[in-house]
């Protein structure tokens, strides 16, 4: 009896020791309240919360949920590479290239870390570091697709627009749906280092005043922190229609930071009478990633004497590279004295694959105020893309004085 006994208790405990880890495995965690200490079987689940979080695009849950398995179980590398990654998204780049080193120096041959780490260099802004490791992850991971990804990601970034077509489309042969490779050919259809643009009789603001423009315009992507660009107009201003001004203007434009722009543009133009020349100072700072603030400052000299300028503000706002919305005032002073105050808001919408249309609101008032001379115009163009690098479309204006103001417009891009 005392036998069987202790053969029944040794067969209990082995039972329940043996279940234990199944029944721990089916333990479901609360993401919502973590124990401080996990066992070995629930840090997978946490793992799993964590990436629930970061899909959410809850950052700082999902770094936490990654912080503390990382530390509990420092032998694990899935939860530190998960981190890493993690801390990317949330613009935390040292933090993980520090970590992707850690985890390098352990395993020097560690995928995933390899090309993490070439991931965050193009992220911090430094696409030519990027486009070397890249490159390197290429030539020793033929058959992996990431790195080849990740190369035309950095030849994007370097204007190297040739090259990054060829590797999405050898990507397209390995892998016909790749995600990736689609939308970055489809980016590519509309991405161009030079842009030339010809529009007649369209109503506007050229030099802060309300007009009835022609104008000729060039701009030239040199590298990804340096455009020129050139430009012939004509301006009728609308207050008069016999004011006509003729003009050229000469820019560059620097990308300071990632988010930040500015550009120095020299001007010069003619009228019936009198001349003015000049210098236009322009900054850009992008709040987000679909807000652009745009300030404007433009010093100049009119007939060799009277000093003038033109200050102004505005906001781009541009979900995708084929819709926006842009928005600026300006105010004109001569010698001293205020002259008057111009707002033009724009909006541009898609209609289909091909049609657009982009409707512009332009409002110019003197100073001090004449209601009689008070000026709000509508210009209403229909666009046409028959190809993604030529555009041509027609532009009517509609005026106080009841005039209807047609024109034409082309741009082409390569």
């Amino acid at each position: 009896m005392r036998n069987r006994i202790v053969f029944l208790t040794q067969t209990i405990v082995f039972l329940v020791l043996h279940h234990a880890p199944a029944v721990a495995q089916h333990t479901q965690i609360d993401c919502n309240h973590l124990p401080d200490t996990l066992s070995a079987a629930e840090w997978q689940q946490v793992v799993a919360c964590a990436i629930e979080a970061r899909n959410q695009k809850d950052l700082e849950t999902a770094i936490r949920f990654l912080r503390l398995v990382s530390v509990q179980f420092p032998q694990e590398v899935s939860p530190r590479l998960e981190l890493a990654i993690t801390l990317a998204w949330a613009k935390k780049y040292a933090e993980a290239q520090a970590l992707y080193r850690d985890l390098l120096y352990a395993d020097p041959t560690l995928f995933p870390a390899l090309v993490g780490q070439a991931w965050v260099t193009a992220w911090q802004g430094t696409p030519e570091r990027a486009a070397e490791r890249f490159k390197e992850l290429v030539v020793a991971y033929p058959e992996q697709i990431e790195p080849k990804i990740g190369l035309a990601f950095a030849y994007r970034a370097l204007l190297r627009y040739d090259a990054a077509r060829r590797l999405y489309r050898e990507v397209l042969t390995q892998t016909p749906d790749h995600v990736g490779a689609m939308e970055g050919l489809e980016a590519l259809k509309y991405t161009a280092k030079t842009d030339l643009t010809v529009n007649t009789g369209k109503l506007t603001v050229s030099e802060g005043r309300h007009v009835e423009q022609q104008v000729a315009e060039v701009a030239h992507q040199l590298n990804r922190k340096f455009a020129l660009t050139a430009t012939a107009f004509r301006d009728v201003q609308t207050e008069n229609r016999t004011d006509a001004w003729r003009g050229a203007r000469m820019g560059a434009m620097l990308s300071l930071t990632e988010k930040t722009r500015a550009g120095l543009t020299l001007f010069g133009s003619k009228g019936p009478t009198d001349y003015r020349y000049g210098v236009s100072v322009d900054a850009n700072v992008r709040a987000g990633n679909a807000v652009t603030f745009l300030v404007t400052l433009r010093p100049g000299l009119k007939n060799r004497q009277d000093f003038e300028w033109i200050v102004g503000g505005g906001l781009l706002v541009q979900v995708n590279p084929r819709n926006y919305f842009l928005s600026q005032c300006f105010i004109e002073q001569l010698a001293g004295l205020p002259q008057s105050m111009t707002c033009a808001g724009t909006y541009k919408q898609r209609l289909g694959s091909r049609f657009s249309v982009q409707p512009t609101l332009v409002w110019h008032r003197p100073i001090p105020e004449k209601p009689a001379q008070q000026i709000l115009d509508m210009n209403f163009a229909l666009q046409y893309q028959f190809t993604p690098r030529l555009l041509a479309g027609a532009n009517i204006g509609f005026g106080k004085d009841s005039t209807q103001r047609l024109g034409f417009g082309v741009r082409f891009r390569r």
